[in-house]
């Protein structure tokens, strides 16, 4: 009997518990524009982090030619965000593509240096974005290289 309930109890948990989606989150779709030195940013990757007391996964979007676009499904959660912004190694990937990374790996590179922007635009970023209910305007950061 005990074995039945445990089986029965893991199949729900696994069911339930493991799906890709993360429900329970009021998500909004955002979109806007990246900018350096004054011209969209060609390709790299903008990621939304939840603030102190806001619940939520972090999200990462893609950056093409300046622009960036999230569906409500995907998108960040309500409230305040640090935003991290970063460059791509170059114009054919995305830094973070995992399945370019497994293909530059089988070719025998090592590693990719990526084109830095300043820190204060991704790993110790002061960009902040607060996320607001659906039709929000579009998000802007201009930023510098120097």
């Amino acid at each position: 009997m005990i074995s039945r309930y445990f089986f029965w109890t893991a199949g729900f948990i696994a069911f339930f518990g493991c799906s890709q989606q993360q429900v329970g989150f009021d998500r909004v779709a955002v979109h806007g524009s990246v900018t350096l030195d004054g011209k969209p940013l060609t390709n790299g990757t903008i990621r939304f982090v939840p603030a102190a007391g806001v619940a939520g996964p972090k999200v990462s979007l893609a950056v093409q030619e300046g622009q960036f676009k999230s569906d409500a499904l995907n998108g960040p959660t309500l409230g305040l965000h640090r935003v991290e912004i970063e460059l791509a190694a170059s114009d054919e990937y995305a830094h973070d593509d995992e399945a370019v990374l497994v293909q530059l790996e089988a070719k025998g590179a090592r590693h990719i240096i990526a084109p830095k922007l300043l820190a204060t635009y991704n790993v110790n970023s002061s960009l902040t974005a607060k996320i607001e209910a659906a039709n929000m305007q579009p998000l802007q950061f201009e930023l510098r290289s120097k």
